[in-house]
């Protein structure tokens, strides 16, 4: 299905080729000391963030928090560190770094399958101070989606370290192990779980000041090339690749007259793709529940190339599209709810900003709010 409303399609060049997850390892995972324990860690965000295991580092004083980094027969660098959050119910924490010691990694939108080979990346006991890099393979998961499972063990040490997909993207961080039969099970945090409280903890501790009225997010660190300015009072949700902005009283589980969320989200694009044909792509796996509306109305916001605007027809469920699966489940509209959407390129990626709500008679502040969202490079 054509789009409409759109300006001429940029040239796309070939996506770079992927990152070896063993490179991406040895640049990203660090080595966390404190009084108490010695742990793993994953550098993430602006580079000058960690997330690991919150019981590697409880009941740690921050000035004990020793986080240090190496290359292969380089000398290590060692910085200091201090919680910024913490999550006890799994066993998440984030720190900030005082000096930053190796490049952030990047986080994947997919969950892996059962059979997919993973990278697992830490500070074992056995394997001395150095980083150790082991193998395993996705053997199943718990509690929906949040646990995975693999055949290979967690030693301590490599608790709040990185597992890797093959193109060197966190799927998951290393909590513990069990012994099965004579042979090892790990279990892993799913990187999903990296979103909510922990990605605001994460916008709002790169925040120079208090915020006070519309505030606006620079979500760079979440891997969003963009800066979203969110009205005072409205509601956020974020995870690494996404953010929204919901006004009050907007339920995302029952869509009333008070509805209207916008946000903004990333996707990798395939091969010769432009942004136009990822707006297709989305309209084609809606498989016909989103009809196209052909307005010719709608402007579009800076750095932002493409537009379209649809109406739900029936009830969609776009769980496979890889945009807003962690954040209801799966992405599900309501039969007559009305999407905006506009579509740039930056960075290698597609950026997708979007506005909801149950009617055409929002269309002028459909309008304002879009032009709260400033797309950055190209």
């Amino acid at each position: 299905m054509a789009c409409g409303g759109s300006a001429e399609p940029l040239p796309t060049s070939a996506p770079a080729e992927p990152p070896n997850p063993y490179v991406a390892a040895a640049a990203s995972v660090v080595h966390i000391k404190t009084e108490y324990l010695t742990g793993s860690g994953v550098i993430l965000g602006d580079a000058y963030h960690v997330v690991t295991n919150q019981h590697v580092i409880d009941g740690a004083s921050d000035a004990v928090i020793e986080v240090s980094h190496a290359l292969e027969g380089e000398a290590p660098r060692v910085t200091r560190a201090s919680v910024v959050y913490e999550d006890a119910d799994w066993d998440l924490a984030l720190l900030r770094l005082e000096d930053s010691l190796g490049p952030p990694i990047k986080v994947a939108r997919k969950l892996p399958s059962i059979g997919d080979s993973l990278v697992i990346g830490g500070f074992p006991g056995v394997g001395g101070d150095t980083l150790t890099v082991t193998t395993g393979t996705v053997a199943g998961f718990e509690a929906g989606d949040l646990i995975i499972k693999v055949d290979a063990a967690v030693f301590p040490g490599n608790s709040g370290g990185a597992a890797l997909d093959s193109n060197g993207r966190l799927v998951g961080i290393p909590t513990r192990s069990a012994t099965v039969g004579g042979g090892a099970l790990g279990f892993l945090i799913s990187a999903h779980l990296l979103s909510g409280d922990f990605t605001l903890a994460l916008l709002d501790d790169l925040m120079s000041t208090e915020p006070t009225g519309d505030t606006p997010y620079a979500l760079s660190a979440l891997g969003v090339p963009a800066v979203v300015t969110v009205p005072e009072g409205w509601g956020v949700y974020s995870l690494m690749g996404y953010l929204d902005a919901r006004q009050p009283g907007s339920d995302p589980y029952a869509v009333d007259s008070n509805y209207q969320i916008f946000g903004i989200f990333t996707i990798d694009m395939l091969t010769s793709e432009t942004s136009n044909d990822v707006l297709n792509r989305l309209l084609e796996e809606s498989s016909g529940a989103f009809e196209l509306v052909k307005r010719n109305d709608i402007d579009l916001p800076s750095g932002f190339t493409d537009t379209i605007l649809v109406k739900a027809t029936e009830r969609v469920d776009l769980s496979s599209f890889e945009t807003r699966t962690s954040v209801l489940g799966s992405w599900i509209a309501d039969s007559g709810l009305i999407t905006r959407f506009v579509a740039g390129k930056a960075n290698g990626q597609a950026v997708i900003a979007f506005i909801e709500s149950p009617g055409f008679d929002t269309s002028p502040d459909a309008d304002e709010l879009l032009t709260r969202i400033k797309l950055l490079g190209g």
